[in-house]
């Protein structure tokens, strides 16, 4: 029997920087015992750094020169994963720029974002919740002091109905937006003359139409 002061201890660790990132580190630092030490990691690594860690649980066994063994557990931690919760949006209506996208972001190291929108390839605002806005995709890059990012598409729809909310029991366009034949049904709470008009996807009318007077239904 050989007596032994063998030990080892985490000489550092190395976080993954983002959710899901594998780039972290563990470094051992092995003492007592008779150099050299022989180092075997949980997944067959061998030597004191193990790197391009994800977030999990790690051991290793330390043996000596004269086969005495210690073993040592290690466990790495991630962030929060950064998430973008689309909280409303509402279309454009007409040829008024009036759509709407409000968002929540949260997760991420220490839950401060900066927030880029990009329209039509180009960058469009670095607020979270975006108005004044035509019908469209919207992207939204959401990333965190650490560098963490993650995007999220929100499309914007087109409605051409300009009538009064008050008017209207119920509205439904079908297919809207379409690029050809499509329905509309449409009940008033009373008699009113209406007017459809049609625009294309970016806004533009493409016809006027003529006034008709619809009843009650």
């Amino acid at each position: 029997t050989v007596d032994s002061d063998l030990s080892v201890e985490v000489a550092s660790t190395i976080e993954p920087s983002c959710f899901g990132f594998e780039d972290g580190q563990i470094v051992l630092n092995p003492s007592g015992g008779d150099s050299p030490y022989f180092i075997q990691w949980s997944n067959g690594e061998l030597g004191d750094t193990l790197s391009n860690l994800s977030a999990d649980d790690y051991s290793a066994t330390v043996v000596d020169a004269n086969g005495c063994e210690v073993q040592i557990s290690v466990t790495l931690d991630q962030p929060d994963p950064i998430t973008i919760t689309v909280d409303n949006v509402e279309p454009q209506t007409g040829s008024d720029l009036n759509g709407s996208i409000e968002v929540t972001v949260a997760g991420g190291t220490n839950g401060t974002f900066q927030h880029e929108w990009f329209f039509e390839g180009a960058s469009f605002s670095t607020d979270e919740d975006i108005f004044n806005l035509a019908t469209g995709n919207y992207i939204l890059v959401a990333s965190d002091t650490s560098g963490c990012a993650v995007s999220d598409t929100v499309f914007v729809d087109f409605m051409s109905n300009t009538l009064l909310p008050q008017m209207v029991n119920d509205l439904n366009i079908q297919p809207n937006p379409t690029t050809g034949k499509f329905n509309i049904d449409l009940e008033l709470n009373e008699a009113y003359e209406v007017r459809v008009d049609l625009y294309n996807s970016v806004g533009k009318m493409i016809q006027l139409g003529t006034s008709e007077l619809i009843s009650k239904n």
